[in-house]
Order: structure tokens, then C-alpha cells, then sequence
């Protein structure tokens, strides 16, 4: 399986629950990812860095520790919970002519998965001398769209309706006619082994206008913010945080229609391209888990408090880059005219079709966005709400294609417990209509413990299909 792992990457069928714009922050998650005036101690890290000059809400405590922090979120745009768990997941067992309701389920539908994991953050906030927080996170970004024949490709390989015949296992040529499929997969003795075209294609052809994206990476993360001034109840804060970034695999697919241009940095226990006729770089790695990029990011942040009430803030993250130095490629938009037939490994005519050439290495933008925001208190503080807008600042991999609205709040019931609503739209669930909540406990105002969902209507009806969860203590 690993060795095709790439080529099942490439065309999104593989699922694990993870979020993005609010990353792991499990508060903020709950209140729709409204997090740039809200967030204080580490947790303003990678949101907006400003904040740390809030100092803490108990002023007699001013260190904060969080441990494995995590928040997660998976949408498949237009397809049931079952498709998207029989086709994605379960591909290999379908037979050929559920691998054409499979590639009608996934063609030019969305599916993005995003992955936060807070191993360590800490902070300290001072009155005087402002805030410093250290935070090591762990970030997966996945995000595709592919076109009806990439997906009828992906799924289907030499059956495809790109292909006009069959070659059998007995040497004779037949026509791909999905009606006789059934025959050659039931024990008959005679199996496809490839599918033939007369008029070669290239990956460019087949991939359309599809989009395959996927960034992994790790941040070391120290951030800084102070109050800047302080003048009749208006105090504007600053700040700024500084990142080294650890690379561990990335993918970065498109196609303008006709041809493909993409490339990858692939961790090496994820490295299938030896065998799928690839020239390998020099600076090629065994197969042992292991980074394969590094470089360096920055945040910078301000907000605006007006008599402790109104908030405003504005920041910009992720500004930076990784330079991926092993294992390196880049897509050659090669032709196809056959490819062969394998039902129990799925994809492999995928596999067999991609071409690959080594490069010495590739640097890739961090995914960069503005975040801007505003909230107000209410209730003598008990209730808090507030609106946010994501915008992304490049295309890199790991990026929302949209710009994200937010508008949520926290609601305190009682000293122990505070709600978290809210809602949003856009990012990379485009028009969908996200209902998140959250709850958050605290004892002796010294032990917090919150979790979260983006969107609990998913939960809730048969044709949801955005899902998610954070968590933290």
C-alpha cells in the first residue's frame, strides 16, 4: 500500500478528522473560529500575537500551561456519510461497477481535512512586562477538488471510460463495456489486466482543472505582546511571534486543463516514486520517518481595547516559508495510451501512469493570511460576541480557497462552565452553513478543560457532512 500512498493522496481518498483557521484552540473552535480579539495567553499564537499584552483574566496567576491540545475537521462536499465511508475508505473492496457510482460520488466535490496538534504551550503575562509564549504544534492541511474524468481515472484506472478496450488475462481484447464487468470479477477464471486506448491522453487531460493540496509541518513557535499605550481607557496592544518551521511532506497538484504542473516533497515512509518510474534526486532518503524541510515564519499582530468593552484586531500569520531539501519531485505531463488493471491494491493504474522527475529542492510559502476582528462584552462581562474574517494571503497548499466570516460568542452560566456558539461560512467549506459548540469547564480558576465541534448539525441529520472536534486541558 505505501508504495502507491502518493498517487491515493493525489485524488483525496483517504480520511482523518482535523480544523484549520482556529487551529487547536478548542474555544474558539466553539464559537465558529472567532478567535483574533478573543484568544490570550499561548493560545494567541499563529492567531494574533497582540494579545498577549491582555494580560491574564486572574491577575495573581501568570503562567499558563496547555497540554495536547487538538482540533480536527473533515468535510466531503455532496455525498453521503456512507459513500464517503464505502468509497474513500473501503475503495479496495468495491467492485468495478461501484467504482463508477464511487468516481460520480467524489467528481467536483470538496474535500478538505485539517489537523492541529498542540503538543506544549506555555506563557507568561506580566502587567509590566508583557506576555512571552512558546507553543510546539503539529499542522496537516489536505484540501481537493478533482474533475469528473480525474475522478473516473482515480477510481476506475484501466476501466476508465478513457479507455475504449480491455485486454484480458487470456490475452483477447474486449470492449470496456461496464455491462459485462461482472463476469471477469466473479471468479470466472478471466480477469482485465489493462485498459488500451487508440488515441493517447496525457495526466494533464485527465486531471482538468483539479486541485490537490496537502501540507504537513511542524512550529516551533515564541511569541511577544505588550501594551503600546494607554490613554483614557483606550490601550492599544502589539506584537509579534517568531517560528521555525520543520517540513514533513507536502503536495501541491494543478492543471490548467490541458497540462499538469505540480509538485511534491514526500516524507520518505510515504515515498512510493522509486517505483512508479520516477528519476530519483540525489538527495533521495531510506525509508525512516524524518523531516525533509525547514525554514522560518513570523506573525505580527495589533489590537485596540476601548474601556475594557470593545475590542478590535488585526494580524497577519504564517508569513514565511520551507525549503524542502530531500526527496523532492516534480509531475511530468507524460502520454498514456494503457494502463494496467489491479483491484486489490486500488489506485495502482494511477501509480502506473504518474511520472515523476528529482529535483535538489522546492520552497513553498507557509500558508499566509490576514485576520481581522472585532467583539464586545456585555452582561458585565458575562457575555461576549464577536465577528472575524480570514483572508487568505497566497495560494500555498494548506490554505483556505476562500475568505472565511465568523461571527460567535461565549456565554459564562455559571463561575465553572461558559458556552460557545456561533456560526460561519466560506473557507474551504464554500456556501455550507457551520453551526459550531462548545463547552468549557474551569476549576479554582487554575484547571481548564473545553471541547468543541465546528458543526453539530452534521451530527444530527443523515446528509451531514462536515465533522469535527477539539479538545484541551
Amino acid at each position: 500500500m505505501k508504495k502507491y500512498l502518493v498517487a491515493v493522496a493525489l485524488y483525496a481518498y483517504s480520511i482523518s478528522v482535523f480544523s484549520q483557521g482556529e487551529m487547536s484552540v478548542y474555544s474558539a473552535t466553539g464559537r465558529a473560529g472567532v478567535a483574533t480579539t478573543f484568544v490570550t495567553d499561548y493560545q494567541s499564537i499563529g492567531i494574533n500575537p497582540a494579545n498577549l499584552g491582555y494580560g491574564r483574566v486572574n491577575d495573581s496567576k501568570k503562567f499558563t500551561l496547555g497540554l495536547l491540545e487538538f482540533g480536527g475537521n473533515v468535510y466531503h462536499q455532496g455525498m453521503s456519510n456512507n459513500d464517503f465511508i464505502k468509497y474513500g475508505l473501503h475503495y479496495k473492496s468495491v467492485n468495478l461497477n461501484d467504482k463508477i457510482s464511487a468516481a460520480n460520488t467524489f467528481a467536483n466535490n470538496t474535500v478538505s481535512i485539517n489537523f492541529d496538534f498542540t503538543l506544549l504551550g506555555i506563557s507568561f503575562q506580566d502587567e509590566k512586562f508583557g506576555g512571552l509564549a512558546f507553543s510546539i504544534r503539529e499542522s496537516f492541511r489536505y484540501y481537493s477538488n478533482i474533475t469528473p474524468t480525474a475522478a473516473d481515472f482515480a477510481f476506475r484506472g484501466g476501466t476508465s471510460s478513457l479507455f475504449q478496450s480491455l485486454v484480458l488475462s487470456n490475452g483477447t481484447t474486449v470492449a470496456n463495456n461496464p455491462n459485462n464487468y461482472s463476469q471477469y470479477e466473479n471468479g470466472s477464471g478471466v480477469t482485465i489486466d489493462s485498459g488500451k486506448t487508440n488515441t493517447p491522453f496525457t495526466m494533464g487531460q485527465v486531471i482538468g482543472k483539479s486541485k490537490i493540496k496537502q501540507n504537513w509541518y511542524r512550529d516551533y513557535s515564541l511569541s511577544y505582546g505588550r501594551k503600546i499605550i494607554d490613554n483614557n481607557g483606550i490601550q492599544l496592544y502589539g506584537g509579534v511571534g517568531v517560528k521555525y518551521e520543520v517540513g514533513y511532506n507536502y503536495i501541491d497538484i494543478t492543471s490548467d486543463g490541458s497540462k499538469v504542473n505540480g509538485n511534491v516533497a514526500l516524507n520518505p515512509i510515504t515515498n512510493p516514486v522509486n517505483t512508479l518510474g520516477a528519476t530519483s534526486p540525489s538527495n533521495a532518503l531510506n525509508n525512516k520517518y524524518q523531516p525533509i524541510g525547514n525554514g522560518y515564519g513570523f506573525d505580527l499582530g495589533l489590537s485596540l481595547s476601548i474601556k475594557q468593552k470593545y475590542k478590535i484586531g488585526v494580524s497577519a500569520v504564517n508569513i514565511g516559508s520551507i525549503n524542502y531539501g530531500k526527496n523532492v519531485y516534480s509531475i511530468k505531463d507524460t502520454s498514456i495510451s494503457a494502463v494496467g488493471v489491479n483491484q486489490t491494491e486500488g489506485f495502482k493504474a494511477v501509480g502506473e501512469a504518474i511520472r515523476w522527475q528529482g529535483e535538489k529542492s522546492l520552497k513553498v510559502s507557509l500558508p499566509a493570511m490576514l485576520r481581522a476582528g472585532a467583539s464586545m462584552s456585555l452582561l458585565n462581562y458575562k457575555l461576549e460576541i464577536g465577528i472575524d474574517a480570514i483572508v487568505p494571503l497566497n495560494n500555498a497548499a494548506g490554505n483556505y480557497n476562500n475568505v472565511l466570516i465568523a461571527v460567535g460568542g461565549d456565554y459564562k452560566i455559571l463561575k465553572t462552565i461558559k458556552l460557545s456558539s456561533g456560526f460561519n461560512m466560506g473557507g474551504n467549506t464554500a456556501k455550507k452553513f457551520n453551526l459550531p459548540l462548545g463547552i468549557t469547564f474551569s476549576f479554582n480558576k487554575t484547571l481548564e478543560f473545553g471541547i468543541a465541534s465546528r458543526d453539530v448539525i452534521s451530527y444530527f441529520i443523515k446528509t451531514g457532512n462536515s465533522y469535527s472536534l477539539a479538545a484541551g486541558i
